[in-house]
């Protein structure tokens, strides 16, 4: 699994935290729904380190603050009846939409 895009963008200041979406270049909208209750979190969180040098270079601002965040899986990251599962840290208003690509 590896990271292919790093999307960081104002969330609009719904909410203070940072949250980070990780979404499949090659799954089905079907497949996501299917399985959005049981994502490879695990798996995901050993990306974040990627993702991070991919935030230093669109958005230096951005990764000074997050550098040192410790990340955690919600399932409500993004709403409440958990169709938008991800991690959230950080204290600034932004998403991190990120795409990967399964090996």
């Amino acid at each position: 699994m590896r990271v292919t895009k790093v999307d960081v963008r104002h969330n609009g200041e719904r909410t203070n935290k940072t949250r980070i979406y990780i979404f499949s270049k090659v799954e089905t909208i079907l497949k996501m729904l299917e399985e959005r209750h049981s994502r490879p979190y695990v798996e995901y969180k050993k990306l974040i380190p990627q993702i991070m040098k991919e935030v230093k270079k669109s958005d230096p601002d951005t990764y000074s603050i997050l550098k040192d965040v410790k990340w955690k899986w919600l399932q409500t990251a993004g709403c409440s009846c958990g169709c938008s599962p991800g991690f959230i840290g950080g204290n600034i208003p932004k998403n991190i939409f990120v795409e990967i690509k399964q090996n």
